[in-house]
Protein backbone atom coordinates (compact mmCIF):
# COMPACT_ATOMS: atom_id res chain seq x y z
CA UNK A 1 0.00 0.00 0.00
CA UNK A 2 1.37 3.16 -1.14
CA UNK A 3 2.06 5.89 1.66
CA UNK A 4 -0.62 8.62 0.14
CA UNK A 5 -3.55 5.68 0.85
CA UNK A 6 -2.36 4.99 4.56
CA UNK A 7 -2.88 8.87 5.45
CA UNK A 8 -6.04 9.02 3.61
CA UNK A 9 -7.30 6.01 5.77
CA UNK A 10 -6.03 7.73 9.40
CA UNK A 11 -7.82 10.79 7.92
CA UNK A 12 -11.31 8.94 7.24
CA UNK A 13 -11.11 6.81 11.33
CA UNK A 14 -10.47 10.08 13.11
CA UNK A 15 -13.77 11.75 11.12
CA UNK A 16 -15.46 8.50 11.87
CA UNK A 17 -14.18 8.84 15.93
CA UNK A 18 -15.44 12.59 16.09
CA UNK A 19 -18.60 12.31 14.98
CA UNK A 20 -19.55 9.29 17.42
CA UNK A 21 -18.52 11.49 20.48
CA UNK A 22 -21.44 12.10 23.01
CA UNK A 23 -23.14 15.63 23.20
CA UNK A 24 -22.91 15.20 26.80
CA UNK A 25 -18.90 15.43 26.42
CA UNK A 26 -18.96 18.64 24.87
CA UNK A 27 -16.51 21.34 26.49
CA UNK A 28 -19.96 24.12 26.88
CA UNK A 29 -21.10 21.46 29.45
CA UNK A 30 -17.26 20.41 30.95
CA UNK A 31 -18.17 21.52 34.93
CA UNK A 32 -15.13 22.95 36.59
CA UNK A 33 -14.18 21.43 40.14
CA UNK A 34 -16.15 23.14 42.79
CA UNK A 35 -18.39 25.55 40.45
CA UNK A 36 -21.43 26.16 41.65
CA UNK A 37 -23.06 28.09 39.15
CA UNK A 38 -25.00 27.99 36.52
CA UNK A 39 -22.75 26.30 32.99
CA UNK A 40 -23.74 29.17 30.82
CA UNK A 41 -24.45 33.12 32.42
CA UNK A 42 -27.47 34.45 31.67
CA UNK A 43 -26.94 37.06 28.64
CA UNK A 44 -24.33 34.96 26.81
CA UNK A 45 -25.02 32.50 23.79
CA UNK A 46 -25.00 29.13 24.49
CA UNK A 47 -23.26 28.08 21.00
CA UNK A 48 -19.80 29.46 21.98
CA UNK A 49 -17.72 27.64 25.02
CA UNK A 50 -17.41 29.38 27.91
CA UNK A 51 -13.61 28.57 29.15
CA UNK A 52 -13.48 28.75 33.14
CA UNK A 53 -9.67 28.84 34.59
CA UNK A 54 -8.58 25.75 36.65
CA UNK A 55 -8.62 25.50 40.08
CA UNK A 56 -4.99 23.72 40.48
CA UNK A 57 -2.98 25.22 38.55
CA UNK A 58 0.28 22.66 37.54
CA UNK A 59 2.92 25.13 38.86
CA UNK A 60 2.87 28.26 41.20
CA UNK A 61 3.61 31.04 39.63
CA UNK A 62 7.00 33.15 41.17
CA UNK A 63 6.17 36.07 42.69
CA UNK A 64 9.78 38.40 42.82
CA UNK A 65 9.15 41.19 46.55
CA UNK A 66 9.56 44.54 44.59
CA UNK A 67 9.50 47.83 47.13
CA UNK A 68 6.42 49.13 46.37
CA UNK A 69 7.42 52.94 44.80
CA UNK A 70 4.61 55.43 46.85
CA UNK A 71 3.89 58.79 47.15
CA UNK A 72 5.29 59.38 50.60
CA UNK A 73 7.39 56.20 51.09
CA UNK A 74 11.20 55.08 50.72
CA UNK A 75 13.45 52.69 51.22
CA UNK A 76 16.80 52.10 53.53
CA UNK A 77 18.65 48.89 52.10
CA UNK A 78 21.11 47.54 55.27
CA UNK A 79 23.67 45.40 53.42
CA UNK A 80 26.51 43.24 55.68
CA UNK A 81 29.70 41.77 55.46
CA UNK A 82 29.15 38.69 55.97
CA UNK A 83 25.66 38.90 55.32
CA UNK A 84 23.33 36.96 57.49
CA UNK A 85 23.18 39.22 60.39
CA UNK A 86 20.82 40.23 62.52
CA UNK A 87 19.00 43.87 62.27
CA UNK A 88 17.47 45.93 64.42
CA UNK A 89 16.18 49.61 62.92
CA UNK A 90 14.60 52.21 65.62
CA UNK A 91 14.04 48.68 67.46
CA UNK A 92 12.48 47.24 65.95
CA UNK A 93 14.12 43.86 64.68
CA UNK A 94 14.17 43.52 60.46
CA UNK A 95 15.53 39.92 60.37
CA UNK A 96 18.75 38.32 58.72
CA UNK A 97 20.80 41.16 56.47
CA UNK A 98 20.10 41.62 53.37
CA UNK A 99 16.79 43.58 54.59
CA UNK A 100 14.54 46.59 52.83
CA UNK A 101 13.06 48.76 55.26
CA UNK A 102 10.28 51.04 54.24
CA UNK A 103 10.64 54.69 55.95
CA UNK A 104 7.99 57.45 55.72
CA UNK A 105 9.83 60.15 54.13
CA UNK A 106 8.30 62.77 55.90
CA UNK A 107 8.60 60.99 59.41
CA UNK A 108 11.36 62.46 61.89
CA UNK A 109 14.90 61.95 60.08
CA UNK A 110 16.70 60.45 63.08
CA UNK A 111 17.27 56.78 63.26
CA UNK A 112 19.18 54.83 64.91
CA UNK A 113 20.83 51.07 63.10
CA UNK A 114 22.06 48.09 65.09
CA UNK A 115 23.39 44.95 63.70
CA UNK A 116 24.84 41.90 65.52
CA UNK A 117 26.81 38.66 64.62
CA UNK A 118 28.01 35.67 66.53
CA UNK A 119 31.61 35.62 66.31
CA UNK A 120 31.95 39.65 65.37
CA UNK A 121 31.69 42.70 66.60
CA UNK A 122 28.35 44.46 67.79
CA UNK A 123 27.58 47.10 64.62
CA UNK A 124 25.84 50.52 64.91
CA UNK A 125 25.05 53.79 63.22
CA UNK A 126 22.73 57.03 63.28
CA UNK A 127 20.76 58.12 60.49
CA UNK A 128 19.99 61.79 60.17
CA UNK A 129 18.21 61.64 56.72
CA UNK A 130 15.26 59.84 55.07
CA UNK A 131 14.88 58.89 51.52
CA UNK A 132 12.94 60.52 49.41
CA UNK A 133 9.14 59.12 48.03
CA UNK A 134 10.48 55.90 45.91
CA UNK A 135 14.01 56.56 46.48
CA UNK A 136 16.67 53.96 48.34
CA UNK A 137 19.65 55.30 51.21
CA UNK A 138 22.06 52.19 51.01
CA UNK A 139 23.26 51.17 54.06
CA UNK A 140 26.61 48.66 53.75
CA UNK A 141 28.14 47.07 57.35
CA UNK A 142 31.30 45.82 57.52
CA UNK A 143 31.52 43.73 60.77
CA UNK A 144 34.85 42.89 62.21
CA UNK A 145 35.42 39.46 64.06
CA UNK A 146 36.43 38.94 67.18
CA UNK A 147 39.38 37.60 68.62
CA UNK A 148 37.93 33.87 69.93
CA UNK A 149 38.40 33.15 73.47
CA UNK A 150 41.26 30.95 74.43
CA UNK A 151 39.99 27.93 76.23
CA UNK A 152 42.65 26.28 78.44
CA UNK A 153 42.60 22.46 78.25
CA UNK A 154 43.73 20.18 80.96
CA UNK A 155 45.32 16.93 80.20
CA UNK A 156 43.66 14.10 82.28
CA UNK A 157 45.80 11.94 84.72
CA UNK A 158 45.87 8.12 85.83
CA UNK A 159 45.82 8.58 89.26
CA UNK A 160 45.01 11.73 90.36
CA UNK A 161 45.70 11.19 94.01
CA UNK A 162 49.54 10.85 93.32
CA UNK A 163 50.12 12.57 89.90
CA UNK A 164 50.91 16.59 90.15
CA UNK A 165 47.47 18.21 88.45
CA UNK A 166 49.10 19.54 85.09
CA UNK A 167 49.09 23.51 84.39
CA UNK A 168 46.52 24.82 81.49
CA UNK A 169 47.48 24.51 78.41
CA UNK A 170 46.06 27.39 75.99
CA UNK A 171 45.33 26.51 72.68
CA UNK A 172 47.59 28.43 70.44
CA UNK A 173 45.53 30.34 67.74
CA UNK A 174 48.77 31.38 65.77
CA UNK A 175 50.02 35.06 64.13
CA UNK A 176 47.55 35.31 61.63
CA UNK A 177 46.59 39.40 62.30
CA UNK A 178 48.33 41.91 61.86
CA UNK A 179 48.14 45.97 62.87
CA UNK A 180 46.89 49.37 61.11
CA UNK A 181 48.59 52.12 63.00
CA UNK A 182 47.07 55.84 62.70
CA UNK A 183 47.99 59.16 63.31
CA UNK A 184 46.71 62.00 62.57
CA UNK A 185 48.16 65.75 62.49
CA UNK A 186 47.27 67.85 64.58
CA UNK A 187 46.82 64.87 67.08
CA UNK A 188 43.82 63.36 69.05
CA UNK A 189 41.36 63.16 65.95
CA UNK A 190 38.96 60.92 66.07
CA UNK A 191 39.40 57.39 63.81
CA UNK A 192 37.10 55.37 62.09
CA UNK A 193 37.67 52.17 60.83
CA UNK A 194 35.37 50.29 58.77
CA UNK A 195 32.77 52.02 60.50
CA UNK A 196 33.56 51.14 64.28
CA UNK A 197 35.37 53.97 66.55
CA UNK A 198 38.06 53.35 66.98
CA UNK A 199 39.05 56.15 69.80
CA UNK A 200 41.55 59.38 69.01
CA UNK A 201 44.79 59.22 67.13
CA UNK A 202 47.13 57.74 67.13
CA UNK A 203 45.01 54.15 66.94
CA UNK A 204 46.09 50.64 67.00
CA UNK A 205 43.49 48.66 64.76
CA UNK A 206 44.09 45.04 64.70
CA UNK A 207 43.22 43.72 61.05
CA UNK A 208 43.02 39.49 60.44
CA UNK A 209 45.64 39.05 57.63
CA UNK A 210 43.06 36.42 55.54
CA UNK A 211 40.25 38.82 56.01
CA UNK A 212 38.95 41.21 52.92
CA UNK A 213 41.43 43.15 51.87
CA UNK A 214 39.36 46.06 51.63
CA UNK A 215 38.87 49.03 54.10
CA UNK A 216 37.47 52.39 54.59
CA UNK A 217 39.41 54.79 57.38
CA UNK A 218 37.76 58.25 57.86
CA UNK A 219 39.40 60.82 60.25
CA UNK A 220 37.49 63.68 61.59
CA UNK A 221 38.35 66.63 63.93
CA UNK A 222 36.21 69.43 64.72
CA UNK A 223 37.52 73.16 62.65
CA UNK A 224 39.14 71.10 59.90
CA UNK A 225 37.79 69.36 56.47
CA UNK A 226 37.13 65.55 57.11
CA UNK A 227 40.19 63.08 56.37
CA UNK A 228 39.11 59.83 54.48
CA UNK A 229 41.14 57.11 52.07
CA UNK A 230 40.71 53.52 51.26
CA UNK A 231 43.09 50.62 52.07
CA UNK A 232 43.12 47.85 49.57
CA UNK A 233 45.56 45.42 51.52
CA UNK A 234 45.70 43.96 55.06
CA UNK A 235 48.66 43.45 56.92
CA UNK A 236 50.90 40.76 57.22
CA UNK A 237 50.64 38.48 60.44
CA UNK A 238 53.00 40.55 62.90
CA UNK A 239 53.31 43.23 60.51
CA UNK A 240 52.11 46.94 61.13
CA UNK A 241 50.86 49.08 58.51
CA UNK A 242 51.70 53.05 59.35
CA UNK A 243 49.38 55.35 58.14
CA UNK A 244 49.19 59.29 58.44
CA UNK A 245 46.49 61.75 58.31
CA UNK A 246 47.32 65.62 57.47
CA UNK A 247 44.32 67.59 57.95
CA UNK A 248 43.66 70.85 56.23
CA UNK A 249 41.90 73.54 58.02
CA UNK A 250 38.93 75.00 57.61
CA UNK A 251 38.74 78.25 55.75
CA UNK A 252 38.46 81.12 57.96
CA UNK A 253 37.80 84.41 56.86
CA UNK A 254 39.07 87.72 56.99
CA UNK A 255 38.29 91.42 55.55
CA UNK A 256 40.06 94.84 54.01
CA UNK A 257 38.80 98.43 55.74
CA UNK A 258 39.44 100.97 52.94
CA UNK A 259 39.60 104.60 53.50
CA UNK A 260 40.84 107.25 51.19
CA UNK A 261 41.47 110.93 50.60
CA UNK A 262 39.52 112.24 49.27
CA UNK A 263 36.70 110.27 50.00
CA UNK A 264 33.83 108.56 48.11
CA UNK A 265 37.10 107.45 45.74
CA UNK A 266 36.63 104.05 43.97
CA UNK A 267 38.15 101.03 45.73
CA UNK A 268 38.26 98.15 43.83
CA UNK A 269 39.43 94.35 44.90
CA UNK A 270 41.66 91.95 43.01
CA UNK A 271 40.40 94.03 39.83
CA UNK A 272 36.51 92.99 40.33
CA UNK A 273 34.61 93.88 43.24
CA UNK A 274 34.07 97.64 43.70
CA UNK A 275 32.53 99.97 46.10
CA UNK A 276 33.30 103.82 47.29
CA UNK A 277 35.16 104.91 50.25
CA UNK A 278 35.07 104.34 52.70
CA UNK A 279 33.83 100.82 53.00
CA UNK A 280 34.45 97.13 53.71
CA UNK A 281 35.58 93.81 51.57
CA UNK A 282 34.36 90.85 53.88
CA UNK A 283 34.60 87.16 53.69
CA UNK A 284 38.17 87.37 51.99
CA UNK A 285 40.41 84.52 51.92
CA UNK A 286 43.65 84.35 53.67
CA UNK A 287 46.57 85.81 51.54
CA UNK A 288 47.65 88.66 49.27
CA UNK A 289 44.86 90.55 47.94
CA UNK A 290 45.58 93.46 45.68
CA UNK A 291 43.65 97.12 46.39
CA UNK A 292 42.98 99.72 43.64
CA UNK A 293 41.45 103.15 44.58
CA UNK A 294 40.98 105.58 41.47
CA UNK A 295 38.85 108.70 41.02
CA UNK A 296 39.10 111.37 38.08
CA UNK A 297 41.22 114.14 38.43
CA UNK A 298 43.52 112.03 40.68
CA UNK A 299 46.64 109.59 40.36
CA UNK A 300 45.52 105.95 40.48
CA UNK A 301 47.00 104.28 44.25
CA UNK A 302 47.06 100.42 43.99
CA UNK A 303 49.22 98.28 47.04
CA UNK A 304 48.74 94.54 48.00
CA UNK A 305 47.76 93.54 51.11
CA UNK A 306 47.98 90.61 53.15
CA UNK A 307 44.77 89.31 54.93
CA UNK A 308 44.69 87.13 58.58
CA UNK A 309 42.27 84.70 59.21
CA UNK A 310 39.64 86.75 61.88
CA UNK A 311 41.37 89.67 61.23
CA UNK A 312 40.12 93.08 59.64
CA UNK A 313 43.41 95.10 57.51
CA UNK A 314 43.37 98.61 56.95
CA UNK A 315 44.20 100.23 53.70
CA UNK A 316 44.35 103.99 53.80
CA UNK A 317 44.76 106.20 50.34
CA UNK A 318 46.27 109.36 50.05
CA UNK A 319 45.71 110.66 46.46
CA UNK A 320 47.54 112.73 44.22
CA UNK A 321 45.69 115.22 42.01
CA UNK A 322 46.92 114.90 38.20
CA UNK A 323 48.98 118.09 37.30
CA UNK A 324 47.97 117.38 33.64
CA UNK A 325 44.93 115.70 32.83
CA UNK A 326 42.67 115.36 30.11
CA UNK A 327 39.56 113.01 28.80
CA UNK A 328 38.33 110.97 25.98
CA UNK A 329 35.43 110.09 24.25
CA UNK A 330 35.30 107.05 22.59
CA UNK A 331 32.40 105.44 20.44
CA UNK A 332 32.53 102.67 17.56
CA UNK A 333 30.44 101.71 14.29
CA UNK A 334 29.11 99.04 15.86
CA UNK A 335 29.64 99.50 19.44
CA UNK A 336 30.73 97.45 22.22
CA UNK A 337 34.59 97.37 21.13
CA UNK A 338 36.76 96.37 23.80
CA UNK A 339 38.98 99.85 24.66
CA UNK A 340 42.67 99.63 25.47
CA UNK A 341 45.04 102.72 26.00
CA UNK A 342 48.82 102.18 25.92
CA UNK A 343 47.70 98.51 26.41
CA UNK A 344 45.16 99.23 29.36
CA UNK A 345 41.89 98.09 29.27
CA UNK A 346 39.46 100.81 30.12
CA UNK A 347 35.80 99.71 28.90
CA UNK A 348 33.61 99.21 26.10
CA UNK A 349 32.53 101.71 23.64
CA UNK A 350 31.28 104.22 24.14
CA UNK A 351 33.07 105.58 27.01
CA UNK A 352 34.87 108.47 28.55
CA UNK A 353 38.33 107.73 29.84
CA UNK A 354 40.68 109.73 31.80
CA UNK A 355 44.46 109.78 31.09
CA UNK A 356 47.04 112.00 31.71
CA UNK A 357 47.82 115.01 29.24
CA UNK A 358 50.38 113.78 26.03
CA UNK A 359 50.51 111.24 23.29
CA UNK A 360 49.17 107.79 23.74
CA UNK A 361 48.20 104.74 21.40
CA UNK A 362 44.51 103.74 20.94
CA UNK A 363 43.32 100.25 20.26
CA UNK A 364 39.79 98.97 19.69
CA UNK A 365 38.84 95.23 19.55
CA UNK A 366 35.67 93.62 18.34
CA UNK A 367 35.07 89.86 17.60
CA UNK A 368 34.37 89.63 13.40
CA UNK A 369 36.26 92.89 13.12
CA UNK A 370 39.72 93.97 11.97
CA UNK A 371 41.51 95.89 14.60
CA UNK A 372 41.47 99.51 15.05
CA UNK A 373 44.48 101.41 15.71
CA UNK A 374 45.20 104.91 16.32
CA UNK A 375 47.47 107.94 18.15
CA UNK A 376 45.68 109.95 20.11
CA UNK A 377 46.77 113.29 21.98
CA UNK A 378 44.58 114.70 25.21
CA UNK A 379 45.18 118.32 26.69
CA UNK A 380 45.12 118.94 30.28
CA UNK A 381 41.73 119.92 31.08
CA UNK A 382 40.23 118.91 27.98
CA UNK A 383 38.08 116.45 26.05
CA UNK A 384 39.10 114.48 22.24
CA UNK A 385 36.53 112.22 20.45
CA UNK A 386 37.32 109.65 18.26
CA UNK A 387 34.66 107.31 16.39
CA UNK A 388 36.14 104.84 14.94
CA UNK A 389 34.40 102.89 12.10
CA UNK A 390 35.22 99.17 12.40
CA UNK A 391 35.86 97.08 9.06
CA UNK A 392 34.73 93.27 9.30
CA UNK A 393 37.19 91.18 8.23
CA UNK A 394 37.12 88.23 5.89
CA UNK A 395 36.85 84.75 5.57
CA UNK A 396 40.45 84.07 6.19
CA UNK A 397 39.97 85.43 9.99
CA UNK A 398 38.02 84.01 12.64
CA UNK A 399 37.28 85.54 16.35
CA UNK A 400 36.82 84.72 20.07
CA UNK A 401 34.61 86.21 22.49
CA UNK A 402 35.28 85.27 26.23
CA UNK A 403 33.17 85.69 29.29
CA UNK A 404 33.47 84.46 32.99
CA UNK A 405 31.84 84.47 36.28
CA UNK A 406 33.77 85.97 38.22
CA UNK A 407 34.82 88.58 35.82
CA UNK A 408 38.65 89.81 35.89
CA UNK A 409 39.51 86.35 35.03
CA UNK A 410 42.97 85.94 32.94
CA UNK A 411 42.59 84.60 29.19
CA UNK A 412 45.06 82.38 27.59
CA UNK A 413 44.88 81.75 24.15
CA UNK A 414 47.54 78.37 23.01
CA UNK A 415 49.72 80.18 26.10
CA UNK A 416 49.37 83.54 25.03
CA UNK A 417 47.99 85.91 27.68
CA UNK A 418 45.12 87.47 25.73
CA UNK A 419 43.54 90.31 28.49
CA UNK A 420 41.11 89.31 31.74
CA UNK A 421 37.20 89.09 30.99
CA UNK A 422 35.45 92.04 32.14
CA UNK A 423 32.94 92.35 34.76
CA UNK A 424 30.27 92.72 31.73
CA UNK A 425 30.33 91.94 28.34
CA UNK A 426 32.90 89.77 26.54
CA UNK A 427 36.68 90.13 26.29
CA UNK A 428 37.05 90.21 22.47
CA UNK A 429 39.88 88.40 20.11
CA UNK A 430 39.95 89.10 16.66
CA UNK A 431 42.30 87.97 14.13
CA UNK A 432 42.67 84.44 14.63
CA UNK A 433 43.85 82.46 11.88
CA UNK A 434 41.34 79.54 11.59
CA UNK A 435 41.95 76.10 13.64
CA UNK A 436 41.41 74.58 17.09
CA UNK A 437 42.88 76.74 19.88
CA UNK A 438 43.73 75.54 23.82
CA UNK A 439 42.25 77.88 25.92
CA UNK A 440 42.58 78.33 30.06
CA UNK A 441 40.60 81.05 32.06
CA UNK A 442 42.44 81.20 35.65
CA UNK A 443 40.98 83.29 38.43
CA UNK A 444 43.04 83.25 42.39
CA UNK A 445 40.24 82.20 43.88
CA UNK A 446 38.60 79.39 41.43
CA UNK A 447 39.78 76.23 39.74
CA UNK A 448 41.45 77.11 36.03
CA UNK A 449 39.05 75.98 33.37
CA UNK A 450 41.11 74.42 30.07
CA UNK A 451 39.64 73.33 26.90
CA UNK A 452 39.47 74.00 23.40
CA UNK A 453 37.89 76.30 21.01
CA UNK A 454 37.60 75.96 17.15
CA UNK A 455 37.93 79.20 15.03
CA UNK A 456 36.42 79.51 11.43
CA UNK A 457 37.30 82.07 8.69
CA UNK A 458 34.76 84.50 8.94
CA UNK A 459 33.16 83.60 12.30
CA UNK A 460 32.83 84.45 15.99
CA UNK A 461 33.16 81.45 18.23
CA UNK A 462 32.00 82.15 21.74
CA UNK A 463 33.27 80.58 25.42
CA UNK A 464 31.55 81.64 28.48
CA UNK A 465 32.39 79.46 31.43
CA UNK A 466 31.34 79.59 34.96
CA UNK A 467 34.73 78.77 37.53
CA UNK A 468 34.51 76.54 39.96
CA UNK A 469 35.25 77.33 43.57
CA UNK A 470 38.55 76.32 44.88
CA UNK A 471 37.74 72.82 46.94
CA UNK A 472 40.79 74.14 48.99
CA UNK A 473 41.27 77.73 50.54
CA UNK A 474 44.59 78.95 48.04
CA UNK A 475 47.02 79.25 50.67
CA UNK A 476 46.85 75.86 51.17
CA UNK A 477 47.64 75.06 47.81
CA UNK A 478 51.07 75.07 45.51
CA UNK A 479 52.44 76.85 42.13
CA UNK A 480 53.85 74.66 39.81
CA UNK A 481 56.11 76.32 36.73
CA UNK A 482 56.74 74.40 33.96
CA UNK A 483 59.66 75.12 31.53
CA UNK A 484 61.14 73.29 28.73
CA UNK A 485 64.79 72.94 26.39
CA UNK A 486 62.91 73.50 23.51
CA UNK A 487 59.58 75.47 24.29
CA UNK A 488 56.31 74.73 23.07
CA UNK A 489 55.94 71.35 24.60
CA UNK A 490 52.45 69.40 26.08
CA UNK A 491 52.36 69.68 29.93
CA UNK A 492 50.45 66.79 31.86
CA UNK A 493 49.71 66.36 35.75
CA UNK A 494 48.51 63.10 36.89
CA UNK A 495 46.86 62.37 33.46
CA UNK A 496 45.19 65.60 32.77
CA UNK A 497 46.31 67.90 30.27
CA UNK A 498 46.93 71.80 31.51
CA UNK A 499 48.96 73.40 28.74
CA UNK A 500 52.04 74.28 26.93
CA UNK A 501 55.17 75.26 28.31
CA UNK A 502 56.67 77.53 29.41
CA UNK A 503 53.51 76.97 31.84
CA UNK A 504 52.21 78.34 35.43
CA UNK A 505 50.08 76.34 37.27
CA UNK A 506 48.86 78.76 40.42
CA UNK A 507 46.84 76.74 42.28
CA UNK A 508 47.81 73.07 42.79
CA UNK A 509 47.13 70.89 45.65
CA UNK A 510 49.73 70.07 47.90
CA UNK A 511 51.29 66.24 47.47
CA UNK A 512 52.67 63.40 45.14
CA UNK A 513 51.42 64.27 41.09
CA UNK A 514 53.41 62.88 38.02
CA UNK A 515 54.10 65.13 35.43
CA UNK A 516 54.83 64.68 31.66
CA UNK A 517 56.04 66.39 29.07
CA UNK A 518 55.37 65.67 26.06
CA UNK A 519 56.58 66.85 22.41
CA UNK A 520 57.00 65.67 18.52
CA UNK A 521 60.04 63.99 17.76
CA UNK A 522 61.38 64.07 21.72
CA UNK A 523 60.76 61.25 24.08
CA UNK A 524 58.65 61.51 26.69
CA UNK A 525 59.63 63.14 30.30
CA UNK A 526 58.17 61.61 33.01
CA UNK A 527 58.79 63.29 36.76
CA UNK A 528 57.63 63.14 40.15
CA UNK A 529 56.76 66.30 41.75
CA UNK A 530 55.70 67.17 45.09
CA UNK A 531 53.90 70.34 45.85
CA UNK A 532 53.15 71.90 49.09
CA UNK A 533 51.13 74.21 50.29
CA UNK A 534 52.05 78.08 49.83
CA UNK A 535 55.45 77.39 47.92
CA UNK A 536 56.18 77.46 44.49
CA UNK A 537 57.92 74.16 42.24
CA UNK A 538 59.86 75.02 39.56
CA UNK A 539 60.47 72.12 37.04
CA UNK A 540 62.60 72.70 34.10
CA UNK A 541 62.53 69.74 31.19
CA UNK A 542 65.80 69.31 29.16
CA UNK A 543 63.69 67.27 26.25
CA UNK A 544 65.49 64.02 25.13
CA UNK A 545 65.76 63.79 21.30
CA UNK A 546 64.59 60.47 19.86
CA UNK A 547 67.42 58.99 17.76
CA UNK A 548 67.02 58.18 14.10
CA UNK A 549 67.88 54.93 13.32
CA UNK A 550 71.07 55.13 10.98
CA UNK A 551 71.01 52.97 7.49
CA UNK A 552 73.71 50.96 7.29
CA UNK A 553 75.12 51.79 3.27
CA UNK A 554 74.79 48.50 1.37
CA UNK A 555 76.62 47.07 -1.94
CA UNK A 556 74.20 45.73 -4.45
CA UNK A 557 75.77 42.93 -6.09
CA UNK A 558 76.33 43.28 -9.72
CA UNK A 559 73.97 41.49 -11.81
CA UNK A 560 74.43 37.13 -12.50
CA UNK A 561 72.38 35.74 -16.16
CA UNK A 562 70.28 33.34 -14.83
CA UNK A 563 67.18 32.37 -16.51
CA UNK A 564 64.20 34.09 -16.85
CA UNK A 565 61.75 32.15 -13.92
CA UNK A 566 58.27 31.16 -15.36
CA UNK A 567 55.88 33.84 -14.57
CA UNK A 568 53.16 32.13 -11.52
CA UNK A 569 50.38 33.44 -13.35
CA UNK A 570 51.71 31.36 -16.65
CA UNK A 571 51.87 28.15 -14.51
CA UNK A 572 48.07 28.40 -12.70
CA UNK A 573 46.65 29.38 -15.96
CA UNK A 574 48.12 26.29 -17.54
CA UNK A 575 46.86 24.20 -14.82
CA UNK A 576 43.34 25.50 -15.10
CA UNK A 577 43.55 24.64 -18.81
CA UNK A 578 44.34 21.30 -18.34
CA UNK A 579 41.72 20.00 -15.69
CA UNK A 580 39.27 22.50 -18.07
CA UNK A 581 40.05 19.81 -21.12
CA UNK A 582 40.25 16.51 -18.78
CA UNK A 583 36.64 17.21 -17.10
CA UNK A 584 35.10 17.95 -21.01
CA UNK A 585 36.85 14.89 -21.86
CA UNK A 586 35.38 12.63 -19.06
CA UNK A 587 32.03 14.67 -19.95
Amino acid sequence: MSLSRVLITVILILIVYCNSVPAEQNVNNAVPIGFDGPLIPEGEDPDYPTVYPTDFPTELPTITIEPTIGDQYGWISINTIPSGAWVTFDGDAQGQSPVMVQVLSTASPFHQIYISMDGYQDWSTSLSENPAPGQTIPINAHLVRMEPTVTPTFTPTVTPTESPTPSPTPTIIGPDYGWVYIESNPTAAEVTFDGVYQGSAPALVKVYSTGTPSHQILIRMSGYYDWTSALSQNPGPDQTIPITATLVPMAQYGSIRVQSNPTRSVAILDGGNQDLTPCTFDNLLPGSHTIKVTKDGYQPYTTQIRVNTGTEAQVSASLSPVDRFGTLYVTSTPSGADIFLDGVYYGQTPYTLSASAGAHTLVLKYAGYNTFSSGVTLYAGQQNQITAQLEPHGPSYGSVQVASTPGSSEVFLNNDYKGKTPSTGYLDIPGLNPGIYTIRISHPQNQDYQGTVSVNGGQTSTVQVALQSSPNPATKNGTLVVNSNPSGAYVFLDNLFKGITPLTLPSVQPGQHTLIVRMNDYSDATRPVTITGGNTTDMIIEMVPIAQPTKEPTQTPLPTQTRAPVPLLAIIGGLCAVGFLFHRRNN
